[in-house]
């Protein structure tokens, strides 16, 4: 699954970080795939949300998921988190347009 954080397509990597994310919500500890998304996430260039022939993307609420989730199983600091999201957020990209900001909001709370 690690392998599809540098896949060529956006929904192979948006949707590897959603399955990584139910991985660390059933128990997984790998701290070296929380830092294989940690790397990804602010570098991901294809933030859009939505995608006529592919549906949902998400990449900037998956990878904010993620890092949530990693924060509240104790296997990221909540500042190391923060700085994460705080390179997502400071990225250049495309205007947010689905509500992505909220779930970087979520992450911060976990």
């Amino acid at each position: 699954m690690l392998d599809r954080l540098a896949g060529e397509a956006i929904h192979e990597r948006s949707f590897a970080v959603l399955v990584l994310t139910s991985l660390v919500a059933a128990g997984d500890t790998d701290r070296g795939a929380f830092e294989r998304v940690a790397h990804w996430y602010p570098h991901e260039h294809d933030v859009q949300a939505y995608d006529a022939q592919l549906g949902w993307l998400h990449a900037v609420p998956h990878g904010a998921d993620h890092l949530g989730t990693a924060a509240a199983a104790g296997l990221a600091s909540p500042e190391e988190v923060l700085g994460i999201l705080a390179r997502r957020i400071a990225a250049p990209a495309e205007m947010w347009q689905q509500l992505e900001e909220a779930r970087i909001g979520v992450a911060i709370l976990e």
